[in-house]
């Protein structure tokens, strides 16, 4: 989506793929990863996939979605600060 003066904002979608390749939708796998307290870490491997981005393509915004599981997590801001300040971003 463009808006305003060329800056690009978009969202940072986590999807599956079994083992044939073919994709599996969140609906599916993100029941499962929260049952097993799963959401966490992967919530923490799309953050830092997006500050790589974001290093890489500073005239973009990504908005990311954060599971419930993980903001009922007590280090998850002082996993996303750390990780904010050593990618460079700002």
């Amino acid at each position: 989506v463009k808006i305003g003066e060329g800056l690009m904002h978009y969202e940072a979608l986590a999807r599956m793929l079994d083992e044939e390749g073919n994709i599996i939708l969140p609906g599916e796998f993100i029941s499962i990863a929260e049952r097993y307290g799963l959401m966490p870490q992967i919530d923490r491997w799309v953050l830092t996939d997006v500050l790589k981005i974001l290093k890489e393509r500073a005239d973009i915004h990504v908005f990311m979605n954060i599971s419930g599981l993980s903001l009922s997590d007590n280090d998850l801001l002082i996993f996303i600060e750390k990780s904010i300040k050593s990618s460079s971003i700002i």
